[in-house]
């Protein structure tokens, strides 16, 4: 992905005259369109072998939409991130169906989504944004900025999720609420410790 998008880079440079922090600018964004064409085709494609397409959506994009803003840990290797989270999308809206998640009573889906929606909120109350040390944040104004959108993310998601268990869509709920929990599980220092435990566990392997 990377060498695509400093190949595209290096060409718009060039065409457009701009010089060497432009042409950074430039790739980062293209890294970023052509990593989500590729996650979105791949999760599009299994999914729809499953017949999870929609609930894979919910899950993919709960996670992503909070993670833009609060930050997190991840893998180093933006394809092993990236098909992981392909998978996890995947794979989690059939195991909520084998789990039996579609018979729960709406009383106790409500208790289950308010109760983890508000630990959420705490989690991104306390935390958001995570910063990673290459991309380090230290304005205040913009710590400030991406907490409110952090938070604001998790405010829609109390909407969302409260509206799924009232017409008892009990997969797409869940979907939604395990996306939140991933997310703010990245955010908590057990997060980066095991991440950083399979990462390192995985480039002994190789």
């Amino acid at each position: 992905m990377y060498r695509l998008a400093e190949y595209l880079g290096e060409k718009l440079s060039t065409a457009l005259q701009y010089d060497q922090e432009q042409k950074e600018v430039i790739v980062y964004g293209l890294l970023g369109i052509i990593q989500f064409v590729i996650v979105l085709s791949l999760l599009l494609i299994f999914s729809s072998l499953f017949g999870t397409v929609a609930a894979s959506l919910i899950l993919s994009f709960s996670v992503s939409a909070l993670r833009v803003h609060a930050g997190g840990a991840h893998l180093s290797s933006i394809w092993v991130c990236s098909l992981t989270g392909v998978v996890i999308s995947v794979l989690m809206p059939t195991v909520f169906v084998l789990l039996g998640v579609q018979n729960l009573s709406s009383n106790y889906l409500f208790y289950i989504t308010n109760g983890i929606l508000l630990l959420a909120l705490w989690i991104v109350i306390v935390k958001a944004p995570v910063d990673s040390p290459n991309k380090p944040i230290t304005k205040p104004e913009k710590i400030k900025k991406l907490k409110r959108k952090s938070i604001i993310v998790v405010l829609i998601y109390f909407v969302i999720g409260n509206f799924l268990a009232y017409k008892l869509l009990n997969v797409y709920l869940f979907c939604l609420l395990f996306g939140v929990m991933w997310q703010c599980f990245t955010m908590l220092k057990i997060g980066h410790t095991i991440l950083g435990f399979f990462e390192r566990l995985s480039n002994k392997k190789s």
